[in-house]
């Protein structure tokens, strides 16, 4: 597939390579040299979130579509999310 993106190399203190497994543009699976592993999940063709580590991470959108939040489960009985990360825009005129 040209101009998809099938694997990287990080250069730092140690090298690691990412590996994705590939479904059409969709990245369904990134392996990692240093035994990580990130699974992503879809609905109705948009990412909704990722699984690292056995843990599951949901995005919150805004209302245009951003990812302005990622959210993890805590693993208690209510399934209650907590905020892992808040991204924002800003925009230039």
């Amino acid at each position: 597939m040209n101009g998809i993106r099938k694997s990287k190399k990080i250069h730092g203190s140690t090298e690691i390579t990412i590996n994705y497994l590939l479904d059409g543009t969709r990245i369904l699976k990134e392996t990692r040299s240093d035994n990580k592993t990130l699974i992503y999940n879809y609905l109705l063709e948009k990412i909704t979130g990722f699984v690292y580590n056995k843990t599951r991470y949901l995005y919150q959108r805004n209302i245009q579509g951003d990812i302005t939040h990622i959210l993890n489960g805590a693993g208690e009985v209510d399934n209650s999310l907590f905020i892992v990360a808040s991204l924002n825009y800003s925009f230039a005129y």
